[in-house]
């Protein structure tokens, strides 16, 4: 859908108006879902996913997008392989290829610098500094991408500062990135070094993970270090694929959408809770250091422990797949705080699928935050 189609099939409905409240009920979930600013009558207008505040993943909000004019349905508006949120955080208009843009071949690399000659054969200097997004691939192998992976001849693609047009906000070596760029389906097989993923049409793709791979999945084993070992099979998956090495996964992350449980504690272990549920059957829910409590201490804090817990208590857990056929509890809340709407670990809870993520995954060690398909930063 273009985005003056969007706009188009938005006012025809009569729901843009600067997105009136009734429209945007960002508070009422039941009209809201996904709490992303736009009701879910609009987003089923819209075709955008009422289950996910993000439905295109460029890590913009569905109503944020509808009021920036961009495409919800599109990560990357205006095709300048930058995406939507990343041109809005670097100051760049995500509904235009031309502004801010330099292409061409790379002339000459300094420390700090980078030298590009356009196709009409002038030159422009930019300075490169640690915000630059970098998407290149790792040509020496150290594991972290620099500019010195950047060679004479290269033909890149570089966005520049909107208050700032010699300071490089990215650089990205041109290649067959988009043909193989994301991968999604459920994990089927996970060896030592590669992911293999069955996508929804039934095609499989093994992928290679090293150093360089950034994993975001539950902290399965509660060592706080993500790896392969916390992906497992049924995992559903997405993956974005090197630019130069179409088997190579730059990142994955798992989907996290977690089952929420509900009931009374039966028995508390010491790194367990067996809750028995409505209908008298129990369910035996491991916990980690990674899972989130909300369990009242003795001063009514939420800061309280499984110790804190007691036969008969409210309780409230989001939970996954764990090791070894166990279930994990991502997040467990009891007393007062089982039931606050704040806090609630419901399967609706999420604002998108990031949310539960950063409560009990993470980026495996070293990685930098904000360039999530970037090279930038070491992996696990």
């Amino acid at each position: 859908m273009s985005l003056k189609n969007l706009t188009a099939a938005i006012a025809v409905v009569g729901l843009i108006a600067s997105l009136p409240a009734s429209a945007l009920a960002s508070k009422a979930s039941k009209t809201d879902r996904d709490r992303d600013g736009l009701s879910n009558k609009v987003e089923k207008r819209l075709g955008t996913n009422a289950r996910r505040a993000d439905t295109d993943r460029d890590k913009l909000k569905d109503g944020v997008e509808v009021r920036l004019g961009t495409n919800p349905l599109v990560k990357d508006s205006d095709k300048d392989g930058v995406s939507d949120g990343r041109e809005v955080a670097a100051g760049t208009d995500p509904c235009s290829d031309d502004a801010n843009e330099v292409r061409g071949a790379v002339a000459s690399v300094g420390a700090d610098s980078v030298t590009i000659t356009k196709r009409d054969a002038t030159t422009v200097t930019l300075t490169v500094n640690s915000a630059t997004k970098l998407r290149i691939p790792d040509t020496d192998g150290s594991g972290t991408v620099t500019l010195a992976d950047l060679k004479a001849g290269d033909k890149v693609k570089a966005h520049t500062s909107a208050t700032d047009p010699t300071l490089a906000v990215s650089i990205s070596v041109k290649g067959d990135y988009k043909k193989g760029e994301e991968v999604e389906g459920t994990a089927s097989a996970v060896g030592d070094s590669s992911l293999t993923v069955t996508k929804e049409g039934g095609a499989s793709a093994t992928l290679t993970v090293n150093a360089d791979t950034k994993l975001r999945a539950p902290d399965r084993d509660g060592n706080g270090k993500i790896t392969l070992a916390d992906i497992l099979v049924g995992d559903k998956v997405e993956a974005y694929l090197s630019a130069t090495d179409p088997t190579l996964a730059l990142s994955i992350k798992v989907e996290v959408e977690g089952t929420k449980v509900v009931g009374t504690v039966a028995s508390v272990g010491p790194d367990s809770v067996t809750i028995t549920l409505a209908n008298a059957t129990q369910t035996k829910v491991t916990v980690n250091s990674a899972t989130k409590l909300r369990i009242p201490a003795a001063d009514g804090t939420p800061t309280g422990t499984l110790a804190d817990l007691k036969v008969g208590d409210a309780v409230k857990a989001k939970t996954v797949p764990g090791a070894e056929g166990t279930t994990l509890a991502l997040c467990l809340s009891s007393g007062a705080f089982a039931s606050d709407r704040g806090h609630d670990h419901g399967e609706n809870d999420d604002e998108d699928d990031d949310h539960s993520a950063n409560q009990v995954g993470q980026y495996n060690e070293n990685e930098r935050s904000g360039d999530r398909h970037g090279g930038r930063g070491r992996g696990r």
